[in-house]
Formats: structure tokens, C-alpha cells, sequence
């Protein structure tokens, strides 16, 4: 029997918005022994790793792992999930001073997770609300 991971972002209304599904991450049998929930044999965790490992490029992944794995990046994310906001206000909920901040939001837009909305307002791109919901969900399994 296959197992499933699923990752599904609802909206504050409870509307799904977005449904990521990571599908047949491990085979899961019976052991010998009679124990519930062990790979029996090594031969079926290296079929689990290849299928879960499928199409992820290590650059990529590095790239925002290292966008969202500073304090600064993700507090200006979190003060993004609530809405839009101009320079000043990310500037006054970080508390970092103009250049900074400026290097920071030039980070985030690198990586594709934040984008400018008009000039000085700033916005989550959909791979930033992403990217910050699956860190809060990290969060929150490591407490």
C-alpha cells in the first residue's frame, strides 16, 4: 500500500486555493516480525527516495532554502502574507533601515517569492505564500 503527503493552503474564507500532492513517497508493509509501518527491505526505501526525488533540482532548492533561511527574509514574508505593503511600513514591522531592507526585498525578488505590485507597494508572488506556509508548517512538526 503507497502513502501520500499532501499540502493544501487554505484561504481565511476555507476555500482550497492551492493543493500540492507528493504522491507514493514510500511502500509500506507488514514486516515479518508482524511490526506495522517499516520498509522490509532497503531495495523499497531507494525506490521511495528516487520517486520522491524525481524532478527536484538541487539549485533550485538550495536557491530558496537560502532566500527564506534568514530571519529578516521571513519576517518581511510574514508581514507579506498579511497584505500588501509599502517600503516604509516593512521598513518600520523589521525595523531594518533602507539599505538593508532594500538588500533583503532584492533577495526575495530574486527568488521569485516577492514581487512589486506598483512602484514601493510590494506583494507575495504565489511561490513566496508557498514557500512562507510550508515554513510555518516546519515550524509547527519541530515543535
Amino acid at each position: 500500500m503507497g502513502t501520500a503527503v499532501e499540502l493544501i493552503v487554505t484561504s481565511f474564507d476555507g476555500a482550497a486555493r492551492d493543493r500540492k500532492r507528493v504522491e507514493r513517497v514510500g511502500v509500506v508493509r507488514r514486516a515479518a516480525g508482524g511490526r506495522k509501518g517499516v520498509f522490509p527491505r532497503a531495495q523499497d526505501r531507494e525506490l521511495a527516495a528516487r520517486r520522491l526525488c524525481r524532478g527536484v533540482r538541487a539549485d533550485r532548492l538550495a536557491g530558496l532554502l537560502a532566500a527564506v533561511a534568514h530571519r529578516e527574509r521571513i519576517g518581511i514574508l510574514l508581514k507579506l502574507l498579511g497584505g500588501e505593503a509599502t517600503h516604509r511600513l516593512l521598513s518600520k514591522a523589521t525595523g531594518l533601515k533602507a539599505g538593508p531592507l532594500y538588500y533583503h526585498l532584492s533577495e526575495l525578488r530574486s527568488a521569485g517569492l516577492i514581487g512589486p505590485k506598483t512602484r514601493d507597494l510590494y506583494v507575495l508572488a504565489p511561490n513566496g505564500r508557498r514557500a512562507i506556509l510550508a515554513v510555518l508548517a516546519m515550524e509547527r512538526m519541530c515543535r
